[in-house]
């Protein structure tokens, strides 16, 4: 717990001397920032880290309840997952109050909690399997061709979508096909590193 209201408190630490450099730079072009400009300028990456951090102490208590915590977190993951996409059915419209919109953008825009959170997920069930694997004395060269498989399927779900152009975009949103791809790259990674 200390751990992790230390890092809380460092990337609290870090969202607030970012929205003070954007606040200042606008200052500086002569704009004058409104309510929602100031709120949102402490929308960033590290806002989901932030409550990631924060938040980690009880997942690590869900996740380590059953005996497979890799399959928990496949599960937890698919759960995050889901609710993601069902807000986004939802169609929320951006709200007029400054202290509204940030939950908002936390809960729909590129940086989304739940859809960031699947992301850590899976690379914790990987790693999880991974780590057994390898105390385990077992054969991984499985992991570089099941991660290889992924990157194809992400190619070819991409390419389904229509979304070929993409992967030569940055930044971009995270679609579907990411986390194959995301799951894909980080198994043939540590299988390369381990190899």
């Amino acid at each position: 717990y200390k751990l992790a209201i230390r890092n809380t408190l460092l990337l609290g630490a870090g969202i607030v001397l970012l929205a003070i450099i954007k606040i200042s730079t606008s200052l500086a072009l002569g704009d004058s920032p409104s309510a929602m400009d100031i709120t949102i300028s402490f929308y960033s990456v590290l806002l989901f880290y932030f409550f990631a951090v924060l938040s980690l102490p009880l997942w690590m208590k869900l996740l380590t309840i059953g005996n497979n915590f890799s399959l928990s977190c496949l599960i937890l993951a698919a759960v995050f997952y889901a609710t993601h996409r069902f807000i986004g059915t939802l169609e929320i419209q951006p709200s007029p109050n400054p202290l509204v919109q940030p939950v908002i953008l936390m809960l729909t825009a590129k940086y989304s909690y739940l859809h960031l959170s699947t992301g850590v997920l899976l690379g914790a069930a990987v790693g999880s399997w991974f780590k057994y694997s390898v105390e385990n004395g077992r054969d991984t060269n499985s992991y570089l061709t099941a991660g290889t498989l992924l990157i194809a399927l992400s190619i070819f779900i991409s390419q389904s979508m229509g979304h070929g152009a993409m992967w030569m975009k940055w930044p971009k949103s995270i679609y579907l096909w990411s986390w194959p791809l995301y799951l894909g790259m980080t198994l043939v990674i540590i299988s390369a590193t381990y190899y």
